[in-house]
């Protein structure tokens, strides 16, 4: 590995880290204006069915079945072996199997729906909202099926190194979604008008990055011209899709589908304290993304080119950083939420305790767990992974559904912290030496 490629590739993580900054920021903004200027006139019921509606998009991520995942990591190989046709066919194909994946989620989702509406299982008291919750799932859907194949643009860019692209291109969804939020609720805009603005907005602007990929060469209408060649490469994606797939899975019950549960299991208006906490504490998750989100493609890089000891510096650093930043920035935020909610929503919705101080202890460890993941994704090993989120889903879920029933919000959170640092805290810290290592030595024999 020459002193040029090191360089390059610390420079396109750099690209990466300030590009990422200024869209973070902007999507902050965006959540905070979205909070403060629709929560006075739609109420904690109305405002906790759009939350929770919005929130599906992390719940059901893994119905891209882990291949946007896997074809970072395959992108990322492909560039490695600077063969243009090669990278060309791998692109053209991931998104074609991710538009096929979408057309069949579209189809199963529409059938669900009609059949057991999602809008019957929230616990929701009022007509409005009652109809709020059903309009927005129709328009979800459409917008979730079509953001399958569309983000696979996304992914892309960012096996190539070219992240700071995608937040560019995020950046100026989140202006616009701004834009059209200040508009809309001066009008007290109905919910699944925000929808539209906010997720609609981010779910098609990728749209536009088409071009640059067909004039850079990315993609061809070759790609299943050789047959068998397609075939196994979907095959491979799939396969290393299915991997990423039982982690997405331990995202959503782990966490991302905390809002719905809350939503089902308490009641829709707990969602609100909830989703503004939730949104509040990215204070602490947001800056740790920022850094350590650009070197899941540098990892990959460096695996490539079996390039050890970039990866082991590299870990160590985010590791003790990521730690000592998330617990300063937690503990900041913890003793000054109170002026904060007073300052953001006044007394629009009142906020436990509880909840704000799980919050506090679960963004350390979200951040900490990010950090490391990111490193185990790029040296493609996620079979240690799909352990720690087996176990993360079989603590989490039983705790979830006697907690949050008692405890509302800050149930779900408490179940979270408790699951994950058994999980995931303390079976890496058992297992790391002993089995990644291992593993990661045994991936290098085999490239090399």
């Amino acid at each position: 590995m020459t002193a040029f490629q090191k360089i390059s590739r610390l420079r396109l993580a750099l690209f990466h880290s300030s590009a990422n900054a200024l869209s973070a920021l902007l999507g902050f903004a965006n959540m905070l204006l979205a909070v403060s200027l629709t929560i006075g006139y739609l109420g904690a019921e109305r405002f906790g069915v759009w939350m929770t509606v919005a929130s599906i998009a992390s719940m059901l991520t893994f119905l891209d079945f882990g291949v946007g995942n896997g074809l970072v990591s395959q992108i990322a190989r492909s560039r490695a072996s600077s063969d243009p046709r090669k990278l060309a066919l791998t692109t053209t194909r991931g998104l074609f199997i991710l538009c096929a994946i979408g057309t069949v989620v579209g189809t199963a989702l529409v059938t669900l729906n009609s059949v057991f509406p999602a809008a019957d299982i929230m616990k929701i008291d009022s007509a409005q909202a009652k109809k709020d919750a059903e309009q927005l799932i129709e328009l979800f859907i459409i917008l979730f099926c079509l953001n399958i194949p569309i983000n696979g643009i996304l992914k892309i860019l960012l096996g190539l190194q070219l992240g700071w692209i995608v937040h560019i291109t995020r950046s100026a969804a989140s202006l616009l979604s701004m834009l059209l939020l200040f508009i809309l609720s001066q009008r007290e805009a109905l919910p699944v008008i925000l929808l539209m603005a906010t997720y609609g907005v981010a779910t098609l602007s990728p749209l536009i990055l088409l071009p640059l990929l067909w004039r850079r060469g990315l993609l061809t209408w070759q790609a299943n011209a050789k047959w068998t060649e397609a075939k196994s490469e979907y095959r491979s994606l799939v396969n290393v899709g299915g991997l990423f797939l039982v982690l997405q899975l331990g995202v959503m019950i782990g966490w991302g589908s905390d809002a719905f549960i809350i939503s089902a299991l308490n009641k829709v208006a707990t969602v609100a304290q909830f989703a503004i906490i939730q949104r509040l504490y990215q204070v602490v998750s947001m800056p740790m993304d920022i850094l350590n989100n650009p070197l899941w493609g540098a990892y990959a890089d460096a695996h490539a080119r079996g390039d050890k000891a970039f990866i082991t510096k590299t870990l160590k650093v985010s590791l003790v950083g990521t730690l000592l930043m998330s617990t300063l920035l937690s503990v900041t935020l913890y003793f000054s939420t109170s002026w904060i909610l007073y300052v953001w929503i006044d007394d629009h919705i009142a906020i436990s305790s509880q909840l704000v101080l799980a919050f506090a202890i679960w963004k350390v460890l979200q951040s900490v767990g990010h950090a490391f993941s990111m490193a185990l994704n790029g040296m493609h090993i996620v079979k240690i992974q799909v352990y720690s989120v087996v176990m993360l889903c079989v603590l989490a879920l039983p705790l979830k559904l006697f907690l949050i029933p008692q405890y509302g919000a800050a149930g779900a959170v408490w179940s979270t912290v408790i699951a994950y640092s058994f999980s995931t805290v303390i079976f890496y810290m058992i297992v790391f030496r002993k089995y990644v290592i291992e593993e990661f030595s045994q991936h290098n024999q085999a490239d090399n």
